[in-house]
């Protein structure tokens, strides 16, 4: 973590080791305690806040007509899929990429599909129109 990297280069020692008595730098206590507030907090909020990808693949589980027992390969070449669109539309929208209107319009059917086959069984077309 990058909070680890601070605390050994401001006191050269790993956390929770007293400190050192053979000269090497100190940190003060209030910075010691800020550091290990510090480290806390963005461990909670790693904890607390999933990746994109395993926010998608909950997802994916949750749409899953088979109970998310699908291959991990599978889940694997449907993540990459799923991210590869949303590059497309995110570089798009933000001018990184332009596209033409043929393609645009061939993205967005790939993306319509890709959501469909997920949808479960008892849902239909003329459901969702």
């Amino acid at each position: 973590m990058i909070w680890e990297e601070l605390w050994r280069s401001q006191s050269g020692i790993p956390r929770g080791t007293p400190s050192p008595e053979d000269g090497r730098r100190r940190i003060d206590r209030h910075l010691r305690r800020f550091l290990i507030e510090l480290d806390d907090f963005f461990e909670q909020v790693g904890s607390d806040r999933p990746s994109r990808r395993t926010l998608f693949q909950r997802t994916m589980v949750h749409l899953d007509a088979y109970g998310g027992t699908v291959p991990r390969p599978l889940r694997d070449k449907r993540y990459r899929d799923w991210h590869e669109m949303v590059r497309f539309f995110q570089e798009t929208s933000h001018h990184r990429s332009f596209t033409g209107l043929d393609e645009l319009r061939g993205k967005i059917a790939e993306l319509e599909n890709f959501l469909t086959q997920r949808l479960p069984t008892t849902w239909t077309r003329s459901t969702l129109s």
